[in-house]
């Protein structure tokens, strides 16, 4: 060891003069190994004093005498220059250093006392305490170092800092894989979620770990950070902190960010994985719209527009529409409304007026069939160009059958025309053309008759009387008071000549000539009120009863068959009857043959409907038959009577067959929902099949076994049906009345009632958890806390934080959480501390719990108080 020559001296020392030492170990240093050791590490980065590496602490010595004792200080002791090991500070390590003084107490040149005083010396301190002998006095103190050791806790130290640098650039290695793991978090893979919060986790867990090594503190970072290592840890906790959070909030909201997927596929141009993706979203959340309609865009792009349509019509009547869904369905389905239109357009520009109308209505029926859609004006716009074309195709044909002259279809039609015109008024462009035809028709048709007044009166007549059926009908025409005067200058010369023109074709055998001839002068006749002529009567009567002559000779000649033959002998009948003619003689023989027909015919469409298991119709055919017996009293011969029996009996075991086959369906279908230990559904299957029974009684089945097995199975129907409404609660955000219902179930229903139907009871922790819908969990601790359940409670809320959900979507679950323990709580240790008892609810992060620590301490304080 090597002193300086400043401490080789005695130093006397003033008490009011501080001196100031420099200590200079170097290396090597032959008289003390430990200090060899020490400096051989240190030497790199020492100063150098000739050719040797020296450490060199400075101390200020000083002391203070009294009259009893002297008091020996030193202060300020700290090492000259930097002292670096592998690049990182060692200031905080050189102290304690053991050093060795010897002190000597003189009063005036006379020496007192020697003392040896071996010190620890740290910063300051003092370090030896002289009791002045009785009758002595000092007056000087002389001082010398006579030996310094660096030791063995300073080497330990070393090591340890050493270890420390170690795990200094281990801590290296793990950031650099850290940051390779995190760069494997893809959050457009949602289907890894699970693998990639594990990553995180493990990620944020390394950063905690090299956290804890307070490397910043104990290896001075902000002076030497060879690695970066604080820049790099604080950024890859901040990434980590941001891919948990980003993979807590794609958690909650998958069917978003599965939709959002979805949407950079379709611009990728990969629509089957973004039609996969949508239906992912779909299938976490059911109620949301949106990716129902990309859907339906998709397949308006596909052309597929039934489809388009259905999913449209699903998100009107199934999801949460809000404004955006709403006007992205509408831009959609105006898209094909206007192809649709303008299809329509085309088909009416090529007279397909048939197609057109097609097109039209089913644009009218789709936004009928969306609430929020309404028919954009082009569909109305093209709607009333088809009707008025249409209306302009009536009228030109209308006028063409006018030309011709052929007047009673022009009535007809006319009257066809003007209905159509009203049916559709709203739909047209322009309603004056019916009018404007009305009237012109009607003004065509009295010049028509009194161009031909003189010349043809039959033609006249025939234009004056549909003139005044249009005028008399239609409002619109203002009637001629001309023309009933012409009618009846013309029918009166008219009216004789075609009653005996009739009857002249009746002589000649041309019925048929006869009878419209004389149907024309009929209906003159009941228009102008006038009464028929006997020889008219009579030429009735006679075309009549010919009539009937030829139905009697047509069914006895066999040209009908079956029942129509029947149909026929009744018409006839009824016209003798109405016209009062004799019967002829095999009137009779002719009905009772025809009967007889009809009866045979009903039997045999009877047994082709037995065969077609139209049990119905069978049942309609037999009362026919029999009915048809005793109207016309007819006895059913013995194979007759036979093959009757044999029908009933074989519709009365067709339908027993047919109803055992329903029954069966619905057991097999209750069979199939118990295998599978759906027991609402095969309730529901149980109760149709005994309905079914007893509603035919007749055929010999019981109730007896269904009925055992409706009771039987009561017990798991109640509580299945009781979780559907449990589960239909929680997707419409009932939270409060699901957790009620499942405490309520709890009570209801135990595993030994359901264990024999293989079911067993959830408690809401149990189905909370595994149901997995964070709102939910949120709305069960909430409704747990107020309701004093405040384990159950707590233990969802540990659920939620091992699950990382991001605290601030806890906060009100939080907030009554810790009420509810600090009035448990206070209740139990009124006189605890609520730090101290609060904390013990608190996991390792005790920054996500904050919430519920602070409500915890506010509640405690009202309790207390009140």
């Amino acid at each position: 060891m090597i002193i300086s020559a400043l401490m080789a001296v005695i130093l006397a020392l003033n008490g009011n003069t501080d001196t100031t030492l420099t200590l200079s170990l170097c290396y090597p240093d032959a008289n003390s190994q430990m200090n060899n050791a020490i400096l051989a590490n240190l030497a790199p980065s020492l100063p150098k004093e000739g050719n040797k590496s020296c450490l060199k602490y400075k101390i200020v010595l000083s002391y203070e005498i009294s009259q009893t004792v002297v008091k020996v200080y030193y202060k300020n002791a700290r090492v000259d220059h930097t002292v670096q090991f592998q690049n990182f500070s060692l200031r905080d390590l050189m102290f304690p250093v053991n050093t060795t003084f010897e002190i000597e107490f003189f009063s005036g040149s006379t020496l007192i006392d020697s003392k040896e005083v071996a010190v620890q010396v740290e910063q300051s301190g003092l370090f030896f305490t002289y009791t002045i002998p009785s009758g002595k006095s000092v007056s000087r103190v002389k001082a010398k170092i006579s030996k310094i050791e660096l030791g063995q806790a300073m080497l330990e130290r070393i090591v340890a800092r050493q270890q420390l640098i170690g795990e200094y650039y281990t801590a290296d290695v793990q950031i650099k894989l850290a940051e390779q793991e995190l760069k494997k978090v893809d959050p457009n893979k949602i289907e890894n979620n699970e693998q990639y919060n594990d990553i995180t986790r493990k990620v944020l867990a390394t950063v905690e770990r090299i956290k804890a090594k307070k490397f910043n503190e104990k290896l001075f970072l902000n002076e030497s950070d060879p690695v970066k290592l604080a820049p790099r840890l604080n950024a890859l906790y901040d990434q980590a902190i941001v891919s948990k959070n980003r993979l807590a909030s794609q958690t909650a909201n998958m069917g978003k960010e599965y939709y959002r997927l979805g949407i950079v596929s379709l611009e990728k141009k990969d629509s089957v994985n973004a039609i996969q993706l949508f239906n992912k979203a779909i299938e976490v959340e059911p109620k949301m719209a949106m990716p129902y309609v990309t859907l339906a865009a998709i397949e308006a792009n596909r052309r597929n527009f039934s489809k388009t349509f259905e999913l449209i019509q699903f998100v009107d009547k199934n999801t949460t529409c809000n404004d955006s869904t709403k006007a992205a369905s509408k831009s959609i389905i105006f898209s094909i409304l206007n192809e649709m239109v303008e299809d329509a357009r085309l088909s009416r520009q090529q007279n397909n007026f048939s197609d057109a109308l097609i097109q039209i209505d089913s644009c009218y029926k789709i936004c009928e069939s969306i609430s929020f859609l309404e028919c954009p004006g082009t569909v109305d716009i093209e709607r009333n160009s088809i009707y008025t074309s249409l209306l302009e195709q009536f009228i030109n044909q209308n006028t063409k059958i006018l030309q011709s002259k052929n007047y009673s279809e022009f009535i007809i039609k006319t009257d066809s025309l003007y209905h159509y015109q009203e049916q559709n008024a709203s739909f047209f462009t322009n309603r004056a053309l019916v009018f404007e035809h009305l009237n012109q028709s009607y003004q065509l048709l009295i010049k028509t008759a009194e161009e031909n007044f003189s010349g043809n009166p039959t033609e006249s007549l025939d234009a004056l009387m549909a003139s005044k059926r249009i005028c008399e009908t239609y409002n619109e025409v203002s009637c001629n008071p001309r023309v009933n005067d012409l009618i009846s200058s013309v029918f009166g010369n008219l009216y004789e000549s075609m009653v005996d023109e009739a009857m002249l074709l009746f002589n000649a055998q041309e019925l048929g000539g006869a009878d419209s001839l004389q149907q024309k002068a009929y209906e003159y006749c009941q228009q102008q009120k006038l009464s028929i002529s006997e020889k008219h009567l009579k030429l009735i009567k006679l075309l009549q009863e010919n009539k009937y002559i030829k139905i009697i000779d047509a069914v006895e000649a066999l040209h009908y068959r079956g029942c129509q033959s029947l149909y026929m002998i009744d018409s006839a009948m009824r016209l003798r009857s109405v016209y009062n003619f004799a019967p002829r003689d095999n009137e009779a023989k002719v009905q009772k043959w025809a009967a007889e027909q009809c009866i045979a015919q009903s039997i045999s469409d009877a047994e082709k409907s037995l065969i077609a298991k139209n049990f119905d119709q069978v049942t309609t055919f037999l009362n026919k038959a029999e009915n048809l017996a005793k109207t016309h009293q007819i006895e059913f011969d013995q194979p007759t009577g036979a093959r009757i029996a044999e029908i009933k009996g074989l519709l009365e075991q067709g339908i027993c067959s047919e109803i055992k086959f329903s029954i069966d369906v619905q057991l097999n279908s209750a069979e199939i929902h118990l295998r599978n230990y759906e027991y609402p559904f095969a309730s529901e299957a149980l109760k149709k099949a005994a309905s079914i029974v007893r509603k035919n009684a007749n055929c010999g089945f019981t109730t007896d076994d269904i009925e055992d097995k409706i009771k039987y199975y009561q017990k798991p129907v109640e509580f299945q049906l009781e979780w559907e409404k449990v589960i239909d609660d929680i997707q419409l955000h009932r939270f409060e009345l699901a957790a009620t219902k499942i405490l309520e179930l709890e009570q209801r229903f135990s595993d030994s009632v359901l264990s024999p139907y293989n079911l067993q009871i959830k408690t809401i922790i149990t189905f909370t958890k595994e149901y997995d819908y964070t709102p939910f969990t949120l709305g069960a601790i909430e409704y747990l806390a107020e309701h004093g359940k405040t384990e159950m409670a707590l233990d969802l809320l540990y659920f939620l934080y091992e699950k990382e959900v991001p605290e601030h979507l806890t906060d009100n679950a939080q907030d009554k959480m810790g009420r509810s323990l600090a009035k448990r709580d206070v209740a139990k240790q009124k006189d605890g501390n609520p730090k101290d008892i609060a904390y013990q609810y608190i996991r390792h992060d005790e920054k996500w719990f904050k919430k519920m620590l602070k409500s915890y301490k506010s509640q405690w304080k009202k309790s207390i108080a009140s």
